[in-house]
């Protein structure tokens, strides 16, 4: 019997045992964000995470809803993961450079069908919410179509950190990985975790820090260790009032404020069976709290993040198609979902 399948073994003994104990480990949780983060207030997207119930992460389960109510056919995509790589240019993992955003050439990918059909969808209908600073700044005639949903139809809970460590992230494992969370090798949930995988492996580009925090305790010692403070604040894309409709609808901005002159550390929910989130922090970002309402009177507390400096970003890039400017031009900025946390200090 081989190492990682006693590892894998041992694994799956204790999450059984931590579905017994899970509002046991909840409460491990608030201690260690409490002792640590004491003046900070748990967001609703942390909570989230800290309340779906671990009793057996091994059945994956994904949310077809979710993942069918998007605007792409979700049988012309895997997965939403494939939009990011067409929106930012991004070749496969084996061709990736640290570049923000490459062009992919008529012979560079065998994607490229996908991606014009997926490009074609998202510059009409902007599935992926880019919008000029100037709009925040002067919201009078902002009027927005946005897709603010949860991102990761496939996500569990927070785990112990203890557990969290004995379980590889590694391409070179993946067929473990699937088997022991008893996923079918080619299913759509299977291509979203390998997603995931290579996403966190995927090297930091030129003026990023980038992790994979595996569990609560991780998230926020590396947002501590990158800010250099424990003094922080964690915010979200908060729903204010839910209405029965659905979130992809037209907004009015009513107004916005920034977080002036601080780093930010954001972490992106991914698709796997337990809380894995993709963290990083870029320069030259700025962090904007904005109060939206819906067309059906639905209120939104939403976080926006904006790009200053688009200098070194792709002619290609989708952005530029979307909102009609050049490299340089003007910042750019684009709404985070539900299912994403942004850390900054205290201010």
């Amino acid at each position: 019997m081989s190492r990682t399948h006693d590892i894998f073994l041992l694994v799956s003994m204790m999450f059984i045992i931590v579905g017994g104990v899970s509002s046991a480990y909840s409460h491990a949780q608030l201690d260690y964000w409490n002792s640590i983060l004491h003046k900070t207030p748990i967001p609703a997207s942390i909570q989230y995470f800290m309340n779906i119930d671990v009793k057996n992460p091994f059945i994956v389960t994904i949310d077809t809803n979710e993942l069918s109510s998007g605007l792409l056919d979700p049988n012309l995509v895997a997965n939403r993961k494939d939009i990011a790589d067409c929106i930012f240019i991004r070749k496969p993992k084996r061709y990736r450079k640290k570049s923000y955003s490459k062009v992919i050439k008529e012979d560079d990918s065998s994607n490229n069908s996908v991606c014009k059909n997926i490009l074609e969808s998202i510059v009409n209908e902007n599935v992926a919410d880019f919008f000029l600073e100037m709009d925040l700044i002067d919201p009078r005639k902002a009027y927005m179509d946005l897709h603010l949903d949860r991102v990761a139809p496939m996500s569990g809970g927070f785990i112990p950190r203890s557990i969290a460590n004995s379980i590889p992230i590694s391409s070179q494992k993946f067929p473990d990985i699937l088997k022991h969370f008893s996923v079918q090798p080619n299913s759509v949930a299977a291509n979203m975790m390998r997603e995931s995988i290579e996403d966190c492996e995927t090297p930091s580009m030129e003026n990023e820090k980038r992790y994979c925090a595996t569990s609560l305790e991780s998230m926020i010692d590396f947002a501590i260790s990158s800010l250099e403070t424990n003094d922080l604040k964690a915010i979200s894309t908060r729903v204010l009032t839910k209405n029965s409709g659905s979130l992809r609808q037209r907004y009015s901005i009513i107004s916005s404020e920034v977080l002036e002159n601080i780093d930010s550390v954001v972490c992106h929910a991914s698709s796997y069976p337990y809380a894995l989130f993709l963290c990083h922090m870029i320069d030259n970002t700025k962090v904007y709290t904005v109060s939206l309402v819906g067309g059906d009177g639905i209120k939104i507390e939403a976080t926006a993040i904006c790009h200053e400096d688009t200098a070194n970003w792709s002619p290609e890039h989708i952005a530029f198609k979307i909102l009609n400017v050049k490299p340089g031009d003007d910042p750019i900025c684009h709404f985070l979902p539900e299912d994403t946390i942004v850390w900054t200090p205290m201010v």
